[in-house]
């Protein structure tokens, strides 16, 4: 597990959220909401993140689930596409990545030891390698 804050580390495990997105998931993993409230879960982004758990047969605690789709929801209409490429750590907001590259994402900053089984049952998407620290 990512150090609640540590950015660094994470970009050095190949983390591809950009340096807002990994705060907002930082006060997620904290108990705070981006907004400092509680968010309402939507039923489509919970359905999809607990179809990708079944599929990939890695459980997901609440908490994860919850980063999730907290991340998922962060799409807005001020934030806009990265100019770098994707394959950049740390250069992407949560909201341009695919369904299961945010799920890599979360698993990255929550537990590292099923991101590999998760990557396993999607080989078709191109994901960042990860750097032992």
């Amino acid at each position: 597990m990512t150090n609640p804050g540590n950015a660094e580390e994470y970009w050095q495990l190949g983390g591809m959220l950009n340096k807002d997105s990994f705060d907002k998931a930082m006060r997620v993993l904290s108990g705070l909401t981006p907004e400092g409230n509680p968010l309402p879960m939507r039923n489509s982004s919970s359905a999809q993140v607990e179809n990708m758990a079944r599929y990939s047969k890695v459980p997901l605690t609440p908490k994860q689930q919850y980063l999730y789709v907290v991340l998922r929801e962060m799409t807005s209409g001020n934030e806009r596409g990265s100019d770098f490429p994707p394959e950049t750590p740390g250069t992407v907001s949560a909201w341009a990545l695919t369904d299961q590259r945010l799920l890599t994402e979360v698993l990255r900053l929550t537990d590292k030891k099923k991101l590999g089984f998760f990557m396993r049952a999607y080989p078709n998407i191109r994901y960042n390698r990860v750097v032992e620290p």
